[in-house]
């Protein structure tokens, strides 16, 4: 993740159930001591207890100028979600009852790293993190 890392903190992990039944498995890496959310990688997975219930989640509703991409598991998009305080950059991997998200939020204005791809970036990462 170059310069956006460079502060990486510990992950901050979390094991859950949603109401639904839908096991979540998540973890925060804050990019810098004391950020918040606006500035940090967080990847998660969530099993669904079927392949529809996983359909009727949208698990690509929230991505903003989302296009499909290939070389993950399943159906993959990447998106770009420009928020009022921050910019996401999420990876969503798809198959059977399995929903896997990557996303890298930076506060808004800060640039892409000099000589990287964000898409690239985050697609060789979710490739790296099995999706």
């Amino acid at each position: 993740m170059s310069s956006w890392a460079t502060g990486l903190q510990p992950g901050q992990g979390e094991v859950s159930t949603d109401r639904d039944g839908t096991a979540i498995d998540s973890c925060v890496y804050a990019l810098e001591s004391g950020a918040g959310t606006d500035h940090s990688a967080v990847i998660e997975q969530r099993e669904f207890k079927t392949p529809q219930d996983l359909a009727a989640s949208a698990p690509f509703g929230l991505l903003m100028k989302a296009e499909a991409i290939s070389g993950l598991r399943g159906d993959a998009k990447y998106g770009v979600n420009t928020l009022t305080g921050s910019t996401e950059y999420v990876v969503v991997s798809v198959l059977d009852k399995t929903s896997s998200k990557l996303l890298v939020s930076v506060p808004s204005g800060t640039a892409v790293p000099e000589g990287t791809n964000a898409k690239e970036m985050l697609v060789a990462l979710a490739k790296k993190a099995g999706f």
